[in-house]
């Protein structure tokens, strides 16, 4: 904290933004660019106080409700933007150790805020978040027992029995920040309780770092070796000599590379895309762990495929079609795998894209790590900004591998997303099964009859999108589709949650 009125500022920009999301739009880190937020240090400030609170929004709900006697007066859209500073500052109470013993200074700062939008407004909300302030530890302490559930099979049982009362709800919300409607069809869809309390909790902590290697340029060797000279650095910029260990210990505190492959790093503690050593170089990406695993799980199969290995020794050239691949990540790795595994065949390769903005991050992505003709003369990308399911019928059984990260519910990724947890609705669900659906029906056409290799993904933990999806594609296509591969990956505290099935066009 700079000062307190930079404290003001940044609550007016950043419940700005929040009041956005409670009107459903979605916010990211382009909103605050379009908002003119452009300043880094301040960008990096409410980013960080936004996200923190979406994370874990219905604390500051909850409380508001028990605290608030006409709470519709903060629902009006005339005062969205007074409960958003309500509902960030009581986030920023609870979640940020540097306002530690600033409690009434951070309260202070709000009602400096309140008054440049509603001068009238002021001495309800100082009476609002005081109030908290001298039941704060009732709340923190209520959220963290079991006073609400013994046992989340128990609770929703006893929810279900009682029509669902509107106090129920939300004092699960509270206690698990996630709206009741996703917590219920957590609990009906995984039987183990465990699963569903990893799943919520991933979903409200901050999103881990992964690095992703790229060998055609280095390995994890020479890379680590990069990284420890960055520790050595940090070490000896260190001012208080106290501080100032072997920078092997900094090293272990800041990355794990003991990971069981070789090409992934893991960053305990993240770090600025400026400081990444050699990233503009293209020796590594930015990819969460479980995003990676996509094109290890599709050349795993491609390679234990005896029928697909002896179609692809027949071919100079295969032909690749990444149907939804902004922001180029998945591609980017697709072709590095694909150059290592088979240095002599051609790849022609179309990355398609609906949105235009995002086509031109793909070719920057690969301009970045020198996947370009120039570099591999055997290498033929062509980006499209079009709809996946609008090839032309000339494409119909033209490619012979079709990876399809579809549009889903991000329910996997929903720390990285935050705003998602409050714009999705429980139907929305059925509508991305519907778009999914169509999605593979269309895409299936494009595959070559001969051992056609469809991969599917989703970054959802919900089954209507993943197994349910898959299920009912093989149900139709039984004659002439044959399930290789299908993997659930829960979100833990080193990467997301994703769902990645691999099918067999078998004629």
């Amino acid at each position: 904290m700079k000062t307190n009125t930079a404290l003001c500022e940044i609550l007016l920009k950043t419940s700005h933004l929040l009041a956005m999301v409670l009107k459903g739009n979605s916010v990211n880190i382009l909103t605050l660019q379009t908002q003119k937020i452009n300043n880094e240090n301040e960008k990096q400030v409410i980013t960080d106080l936004l996200f923190n609170t979406l994370r874990d929004y219905y604390f500051g709900d909850y409380i508001l409700s028990q605290l608030v006697p006409n709470l519709q007066n903060l629902y009006s859209n005339k005062n969205l933007q007074i409960r958003a500073l309500l509902v960030l500052t009581l986030s920023a109470l609870k979640n940020d150790n540097k306002y530690n013993n600033k409690e009434f200074v951070v309260v202070n700062e709000c009602i400096k805020a309140v008054k440049k939008l509603n001068y009238k407004m002021a001495g309800f909300c100082n009476a609002i978040l005081r109030n908290f302030l001298r039941q704060q530890n009732k709340f923190l302490s209520l959220k963290n027992s079991n006073k609400f559930n013994h046992n989340l099979n128990y609770n929703l049982q006893q929810a279900n029995e009682s029509q669902l009362q509107l106090q129920s709800q939300l004092q699960l919300q509270f206690k698990y920040s996630h709206p009741f409607w996703w917590i219920e069809k957590l609990q009906q869809q995984f039987k183990n309780n465990n699963d569903v309390l990893q799943i919520l909790d991933a979903g409200n902590s901050p999103p881990p770092m992964n690095l992703r290697i790229n060998l055609l340029q280095t390995n994890k060797e020479k890379y680590s070796l990069l990284l420890k000279k960055f520790c050595e650095n940090l070490v000896e910029n260190l001012q208080n000599t106290n501080l100032r260990t072997n920078f092997d210990t900094i090293f272990d505190a800041n990355f794990a590379t003991n990971l069981d492959n070789d090409y992934s790093i893991y960053v305990k503690k993240p770090i600025a895309k400026s400081n990444i050593p050699n990233y503009n170089n293209g020796d590594v990406s930015i990819q969460d762990f479980a995003a990676q695993l996509a094109n290890e799980y599709l050349f795993n199969n491609i390679q234990n495929n005896a029928e697909v290995m002896q179609k692809f020794a027949n071919k100079n050239e295969i032909f690749v079609l990444d149907a939804c691949a902004a922001p180029g990540n998945k591609t980017a790795h697709l072709i590095e795998k694909f150059i290592k595994i088979f240095p002599n065949k051609k790849l022609n390769l179309i990355a398609c894209e609906l949105d235009k903005n995002r086509c031109e991050s793909i070719n920057k992505n690969l301009q970045r790590l020198n996947l370009t003709t120039q570099n591999y003369p055997l290498l033929n990308v062509k980006i499209l900004h079009q709809d996946c399911q609008n090839f032309h019928e000339n494409y119909h059984n033209f490619f012979d591998i079709i990876l399809a990260d579809v549009p889903c519910s991000a329910s996997g990724v929903v720390r990285r997303n935050p705003d998602i947890k409050w714009l999705r609705k429980a139907d929305d669900i059925a509508k991305f099964a519907k778009q999914q659906q169509q999605i593979i029906q269309s895409l299936w056409k494009l595959l070559n009859n001969n051992y056609g290799v469809f991969f599917y993904a989703t970054c959802s933990v919900f089954a209507e999108e993943n197994t349910l999806q898959i299920q009912k594609f093989l149900d139709n296509y039984k004659d002439e589709a044959s399930l290789k591969f299908q993997k659930l990956l829960l979100p833990t505290n080193t990467h997301d949650g994703f769902f990645y099935s691999c099918l067999l066009k078998n004629k």
